[in-house]
């Protein structure tokens, strides 16, 4: 994929991106407005069906004549004529005002005086009793006797068959009775018919439904909590065509009875929509607008640019000709970077000349190095090859490189095999590491060996360059002197194991006071077999210098085991040597060392038949430290035993070689006995020298 079509892309996503944006904030704000709007509209369309049910019902008068006041109307309300009424307040004044009850209240507590008509079917109606039961009420506001500043009451009556919508007002009269106090109360239903024709005066359509009602409407019962006397009007969409307001209305005595619905068309909403679609519309073309320009600023101003540096440095790369250079004109980043580019070119170009330079006095060097070098890569092929004296050759003339003669040719021939063989492992070590690998191999040759020393050192991305020198006189040379040497040592060691011999029989001599002379000269046998042992094994090993102490300690305890008669059903050996191989000085010390603890841990650790375990452990904890652990699970040492004042020859002993060695020992009492001890290498010394102090530690434990 080109740069231009990334910055395309990228161009085309940005403005996608800013356009999504654009239209979830336009979405947010926009349409939260308009719903605002719609709801703040709702509220005054119900707020406006509300104030219409009661301005229209609060607007009904009744004019008397002077007459009917002064003289007749209110005296027949006071002796109890209802005659009059029906005379003058006949059908047509009731559907004038659209009442269905007019009433005369003189005080509260005295029954209503009046008349009904049914405006539906033009029939009287009695006054209900319901009606009557709530004006006869002594804190019903509608029967309160009148006040001079009373100006009336208009509100909902709730009875329990019906709704009525009422009026009271207060009447102050002189009459040929007397004084007259009272109250006229005008009465309409609240019912269908009455929604219906306000619906119609406020084109809306109108729903009312009591709070009582068992069969309230799903909607109703969904806003019902949403309703108090705080929040009286609440707003609901229907659907996304039809929005509903809801208005709480509360009875003459204050308490909630009803909820008015008017639902509208939601079309502030609709408009809010389309306003937001054109508006979405009208930044998209500006964005599509706006990143056309901006791709062919960009690729006038920069991408052509671009292209021309890299045109100008492919051009340089196919040819190989660093003497090329890339366009640089104008004053801006991109001109630097063409004059960055063609001042590197310079600089590759000088270092090629001093590269050409460097190569020819390395080639002369290597030339001047007396070995025979080969150059090969990760696969084990040979690009170069290079003999004592001669220049490279390439490895496809590998026999014809180096002189006519038949058998050196030969033998390099037989070299190089060698060295493809046994360097490719060594090849990919040194590229995997970086680090200088060195091997060693032999060659035969007409009934004559050879030794060669490799070393590969890695000279390119995957190749590595191996230098072969013939070592076979210098490995002579070094095999001669170390077999003088071990001859001077055997014969050094011999005379010191004699004399640790002599010394030992002396001391036993010193110490035959019993009848246990038998058994102490036994212990000493032992001793001079391991001492015997470890001579018999140099004697047999092809390195002279050191021993493996795996067999040696194998062979000893052997030899300790039928010695003792012991039983290996009853007493179990483990041995945990992981084929270590100690040096003489080192051995022998060992020897003589396990020697005496195992011929202890038989002598003494299971008596009358006891079944164990003796343990013999040595590991290497570092490149010239061992810890030697031997242990058995016996009956363990008495309590109270110091083992480091112990008359015992064998621990004596045992502490002697330890101090020779510089080492130093711990004794855990716990499940047995066990002696840990720790020492390093030991080098040769000169006679008198004992080595470092000995250190002991113990833990006590167990038996």
């Amino acid at each position: 994929m080109t740069l231009r079509v990334k910055l395309v892309m990228l161009t085309c996503l940005v403005f996608a991106a800013a356009i999504a944006l654009m239209f979830l904030v336009s979405q947010t704000i926009l349409m939260t407005r308009f719903e605002d709007l719609e709801e703040q509209n709702t509220t005054r369309n119900v707020q406006r069906a509300v104030s219409a049910l009661y301005t229209d019902f609060s607007t009904i008068s009744i004019e008397f004549s002077s007459l009917m006041v002064e003289g007749e109307c209110f005296s027949v309300v006071q002796d109890g004529d209802d005659m009059y009424m029906r005379i003058n307040v006949d059908q047509p004044a009731f559907e004038t005002m659209k009442l269905n009850f007019i009433l005369f209240v003189m005080s509260p507590g005295t029954p209503p005086q009046g008349m009904g008509f049914d405006l539906e079917t033009g029939e009287p109606l009695p006054i209900p009793a319901t009606l009557v039961q709530e004006l006869a009420r002594e804190d019903c506001p509608l029967s309160q006797p009148p006040s001079l500043h009373d100006n009336g009451e208009t509100g909902i009556l709730a009875l329990q068959d019906s709704t009525l919508l009422v009026q009271s007002y207060p009447i102050l009269a002189n009459t040929d009775f007397g004084p007259f106090q009272g109250r006229v109360i005008f009465v309409r239903f609240l019912n269908e018919a009455e929604i219906a024709r306000l619906a119609e005066q406020t084109h809306l359509s109108l729903a009312l439904s009591r709070l009582d009602d068992p069969e309230m409407p799903e909607d109703f019962v969904d806003v019902q909590p949403s309703l108090s006397e705080e929040t009286p009007t609440v707003v609901r969409p229907l659907d996304a065509d039809a929005v509903a307001g809801y208005g709480l209305l509360n009875d003459v005595y204050g308490d909630p009875v009803l909820i008015l619905k008017a639902d509208m068309p939601r079309d502030i909403y609709r408009q809010g929509q389309t306003t937001v679609i054109w508006l979405i519309v009208f930044l998209a073309t500006v964005s599509v607008v706006f990143a056309l320009v901006t791709i062919l600023l960009i690729n006038r101003l920069l991408l052509s640019r671009l292209f021309a540096i890299s045109s100008g440095v492919s051009r340089v790369r196919s040819s190989g000709d660093l003497a090329k250079r890339v366009p640089d004109q104008g004053r801006d980043e991109l001109a630097d970077l063409g004059a960055n580019i063609n001042g590197m070119l310079a600089s590759l170009q000088q270092s090629q000349r001093e590269f050409m330079q460097s190569e020819a006095q390395n080639t002369a060097l290597v030339n001047a190095i007396p070995d025979v070098m080969f150059r090969m890569n990760k696969n084990g092929a040979l690009l170069d090859v290079k003999a004592v004296g001669s220049g490279t050759r390439k490895g496809s003339a590998l026999t014809r490189q180096f002189q006519s003669d038949r058998k050196p040719s030969l033998q390099y021939e037989m070299l190089s095999i060698e060295v493809v063989g046994r360097g490719l492992p060594h090849v990919k070590q040194a590229l995997e590491t970086g680090q200088t690998q060195v091997f060693e191999f032999p060659l035969n040759f007409d009934d004559s060996a050879a030794n060669y020393e490799a070393r590969v050192a890695v000279s390119g991305r995957d190749e590595a360059l191996i230098m072969v020198r013939n070592t076979t006189e210098r490995r002579e040379a070094e095999e001669a002197r170390k077999k003088e040497v071990l001859l001077k040592e055997i014969h050094h060691r011999v005379k010191n194991n004699l004399q640790v011999i002599s010394s030992l029989l002396y001391l036993q001599s010193k110490r035959v006071e019993d009848q246990r002379v038998v058994e102490m000269f036994n212990e000493s046998s032992n001793r001079i077999k391991s001492m015997s042992l470890i001579h018999q094994k140099l004697y047999q090993s092809q390195n002279a210098a050191t021993i493996d102490f795996n067999e040696y300690i194998r062979d000893l305890t052997d030899a300790l085991f039928s010695s003792y008669g012991a039983r290996r059903d009853v007493v179990r050996l483990t041995l945990h040597i992981d084929g270590t191989v100690l040096n003489v000085d080192t051995a022998i010390p060992c020897g003589l060392i396990v020697n005496e603890l195992v011929s202890n841990s038989l002598k003494y650790a299971f008596p009358e038949g006891r079944q164990g375990q003796v343990y013999v452990s040595l590991r290497r904890d570092g490149d010239d430290h061992f810890t030697l652990i031997v242990g058995d699970t016996g009956i363990g040492l008495p309590k109270g035993f110091d083992y480091q004042e112990s008359p015992s020859l064998g621990l004596k002993l045992v502490h002697t070689l330890v101090d020779q060695m510089g080492g130093t020992v711990e004794l855990d009492r716990e499940g047995g006995t066990e002696f840990r001890i720790t020492f390093g290498d030991v080098k040769q010394q000169p006679p008198g020298n004992n080595g470092a102090p000995l250190t002991s530690r113990a833990r006590t434990g167990g038996q």
